[in-house]
């Protein structure tokens, strides 16, 4: 999950776009729409053999007010690579970042991040909002297990203390 703090109270547009490009080839991976009517964004969940379509809301506001949380669909990430996050101008209003205007970010604007280098391994897995882990996200480690643990081997996943907001598919 990704967030960017303002400087004061924000409030959601009624248009706009969050857009994650892979920084190798500036290709899209990720596409989220303020969700102003449902239906607007899905996500997929799937396991072995079952795939799940979820109507979702990937940008909300946290309730500090001034952070704007933004969640990736699920599997659009791969390890190992860099991106950059692209924001229009109406995602948000009212607001300042940094004591200026918030005109949106363009690719110049250099928010980028990495993913971890490579999967985790084994069956005993650790999930942690904020600190080091195998995975950010409860669903991340769910699909780990389902796709790479064989349905009659014990697994464990340990969660951290955190908030985690987020619909799960087991």
């Amino acid at each position: 999950n990704l967030s960017i703090t303002f400087d004061s109270a924000i409030t959601l547009g009624d248009l706009g776009e969050v857009r994650i490009y892979k920084e190798s080839d500036d290709s899209i991976v990720d596409l989220l729409k303020v969700d102003r009517k449902k239906g607007a964004n899905v996500d997929v969940i799937s396991a072995p053999d079952k795939t799940r379509s979820l109507n979702y809301t990937p940008i909300s506001i946290a309730e500090d007010g001034k952070t704007l949380n933004i969640d990736p669909c699920n599997d659009v990430l791969e390890y190992g690579e860099s991106y950059y996050v692209v924001i229009s101008d109406d995602v948000v209003s009212g607001a300042q970042l940094n004591g200026i205007d918030f005109t949106g970010l363009g690719e110049s604007s250099n928010w980028t991040f990495t993913t971890k280098f490579t999967a985790p391994s084994g069956s005993d897995i650790l999930v942690d909002d904020d600190g080091v882990a195998d995975f950010r996200t409860l669903q991340g480690a769910l699909s780990y297990v389902m796709n790479n643990v064989a349905k009659d081997d014990p697994a464990t996943i340990s969660v951290k203390d955190g908030i985690y907001n987020e619909m799960l598919y087991l």
